[in-house]
């Protein structure tokens, strides 16, 4: 029998069996397969963050480079335009770190008008943009992202309202102007009409003026509605047949009973320009591009003409300037305002006006100006309160009454002016020798509608509705863009300088350059007028010899092209200096009888500057101003003058003979000693 020992205090160890370890190592291995593959996951999530982070970036860029075009059409001279934005396709490459990632590109224009119907791509109003990128097979392997791009060009925009591109142009308050610079015309609607500026704003770029005004209709709350307009020149070339937008022009809506600007969406075949570039004509203004390509008539009527009153112009003198027939109008060049020279041929340079109207926050280029008539007075004259304030106002609404009923917006009309305007004795009174005046011109211009919509006027107001409002007409303040001239500048001359960029248009207009100025030179009356040339030309100030340079439509100057006014001008001495002539013989018995006498007409006098006048009599008068002192001359050849003391000694005589005076010295007595 076997006997067991047990030892008291020693415990016995157990170890693992086999099937334990192999159960530990497979659930161990099993662990570190999930964590390898949780890597792997992680590592191919960071991966695909950076390539849809880098491929926002690419889709971003394209995006901008869209946005970054410098025109609003296609030109040669144009790096990219809104036209020329179109659907592509594109390879990018992407460097992070050292590693380099490649993606697909592919980006889809969609154009659209204002009114939200698809339009062509050289005729949007906006485009949507959706720009794709991918850079694998994968559904995942892309972003998207999508914009809208306005047709408004950069180096422009700053010059948009906050209206946009949707429709009408948002109602804002308004302060109204003042007499006599802003004239507000009442249209019997509750509204009133006026030009906002008290002068249009002028600038000039390279060889281009610049002229932008708005007219503002607003009602007894001063809520407004603006028109905003730039008319400006340009240096253009032909660029032969091409693609072009017919003219934007104001309608009549016969629904609404409204007016309204009417423009295309689509480009028409027709004979198109370019922008001119060479030496100072490289600076020319951005709007320069459309006026230049889209400026020409396609068609044989009226509706669809930009000069829609060409070549009607009824003067026979002019037919070597216009076609015979209706038709595109034709272009001419001058490089110094008097000799023209017809552009024929591709690249053939001519010179171009172009009116531009704001309209759904985009310029567009409307139909051309039409100045109807011009009217010259004093500046007071307008004042507010004044009777010429009240009588002018009633002018104009009486000559768009006369206007509506000869049934044609085309051709201007004759209509007694308002009264009280000549600075004559009066209420204008006369003007003192050696002071100013400042005169306005100011006129009316109209668009043309069609004779079903001058007929429906023509009913409202034949039933007492409001009518003025639907007449498309502007009165402008012209004074600073007129020609003026004066009939006889010994008695007054008036300032015509060249028109230069307004520095200051909100306090200073009349610092930088002036016209309408007169100024009394001489005792004397005279007339002083305004002339306007009745095209876009017109409103641009181009005739004045200094801008020769953007003499455009030069070839215009003739009665029937342009339509003047003026007013009569009384100057007076404030001071005169005046006395006869004695005469007096060196041979003989010393008396001058019959044809002995002397030849008073002939003599020179003046005093200081100012010219005086000698009467066939012996009468001397000098104008001069209030508180003048200086010395009167005498001059005549062959004679010898001296103060005459009647029964004294004949001393001191002498050709010229110098008097010293001061103003209101009268009867002064001079001998005049004659062989």
């Amino acid at each position: 029998m076997s006997i067991s020992k047990k030892y008291p205090g020693r415990r016995y160890l157990n170890g693992f069996t086999l099937i334990e370890v192999l159960i530990s190592l497979i659930v161990a291995m099993i662990g570190i397969v999930a964590i390898l593959q949780l890597q792997g996951v992680f590592l191919a999530t960071a991966s695909n963050s950076q390539h849809r982070a880098l491929a926002i970036t690419v889709a971003e860029k394209k995006l901008e480079e869209l946005r970054g075009f410098d025109s609003i059409v296609t030109s040669s001279s144009s790096l990219s335009s809104f036209d020329g934005i179109d659907s592509g396709t594109a390879t990018e490459t992407v460097s992070a770190g050292s590693t380099s990632y490649s993606y697909n590109v592919a980006w889809t224009v969609t154009p659209y008008g204002v009114s939200g119907a698809v339009a062509s791509m050289a005729s949007a109003d906006f485009k949507n943009i959706t720009v794709n990128v991918n850079w694998g097979s994968g559904v995942s392997d892309n972003v998207s992202l999508s914009s809208i791009i306005g047709a408004i060009n950069p180096k422009i925009s700053k010059f948009v309202d906050g209206g946009g591109l949707g429709g009408s142009s948002a109602q804002v308050n308004y302060t109204p102007g003042l007499a006599p610079e802003i004239i507000s015309i009442d249209l019997g609607d509750g509204t009133k009409k006026e030009t906002s500026k008290p002068l249009p704003v002028v600038s000039q770029k390279g060889t281009s003026n610049v002229v932008n005004f708005e007219t503002v209709t607003y009602d007894s709350q001063f809520r407004a509605v603006t028109e905003d307009f730039t008319t400006l020149n340009c240096e253009c070339k032909l660029a032969g047949t091409g693609a072009g937008l017919t003219p934007a022009k104001t309608v009549y809506n016969a629904t609404t009973k409204s007016l309204e600007t009417d423009y295309s969406y689509t480009s028409v075949s027709k004979e198109t320009g370019a922008v001119y570039s060479s030496g100072s004509t490289n600076d020319q203004p951005d709007l320069c591009t459309r006026c230049c390509r889209d400026h020409h008539d396609n068609d044989s009527g009226t509706d669809s003409s930009y000069r829609w009153y060409w070549p009607g112009v009824g003067d026979a003198s002019q037919a070597v300037f216009f076609n015979t027939s209706t038709g595109n109008h034709r272009h001419f060049h001058s490089s110094n305002g008097t000799s023209f020279t017809e552009a024929t041929a591709i690249d053939d340079r001519y010179r171009e006006t172009c009116r531009f109207k704001r309209v759904d926050g985009i310029y567009r280029l409307m139909q051309d100006w039409k100045l109807h008539d011009i009217t010259v007075m004093p500046s007071n004259y307008l004042a507010s309160g004044a009777a010429g304030n009240a009588l002018y106002k009633t002018y104009v609404g009486d000559y768009l009454d006369q206007l509506l009923t000869s049934g044609d917006f085309s051709t201007p009309i004759s209509v007694s002016k308002p009264t009280g305007r000549d600075l004559v004795s009066g209420a204008m009174g006369s003007i003192a020798q050696g002071s100013t005046t400042q005169l306005l011109s100011r006129s009316i211009y109209v668009d043309p509608l069609t004779s079903s919509a001058v007929a429906a006027i023509q009913n409202i107001r034949a039933a007492s509705g409001a009518w003025l409002s639907l007449v498309p007409f502007y009165e402008i303040n012209t004074a600073f863009l007129s020609n003026w001239s004066t009939a006889d500048a010994t008695v007054a001359s008036v300032k015509n300088e060249g028109v230069v960029t307004i520095v200051d248009p909100i306090n200073n207009y009349y610092g930088s350059y002036s016209r309408g100025i007169i100024s009394a030179v001489g005792s004397g009356t005279t007339s002083i007028s305004a002339t306007s040339l009745i095209t876009n030309t017109g409103l641009i100030g181009h005739r004045n010899a200094s801008n020769v340079r953007l003499a455009t439509d030069g070839i215009f100057d003739t009665a029937s092209n342009q339509s003047t006014n003026g007013i009569t001008v009384n100057v007076v001495g404030a001071g005169p200096v005046s006395g006869t002539f004695v005469c007096y013989r060196l041979s003989g018995n010393n008396k001058c009888t019959g044809g002995n006498n002397a030849d008073y007409g002939s003599i020179s006098v003046t005093a200081g500057t100012t010219a005086c006048t000698v009467t066939s009599g012996g009468v001397w008068n000098c104008p001069t101003i209030s508180g003048w002192s200086g010395t009167v001359t005498f001059t005549r050849s062959g004679y010898t003058f001296g103060d005459a003391v009647i029964g004294g000694p004949l001393t001191a005589i002498s050709s010229p003979y110098y008097r010293s005076s001061s103003s209101n010295q009268t009867g002064i007595d001079i001998w005049v000693v004659i062989p």
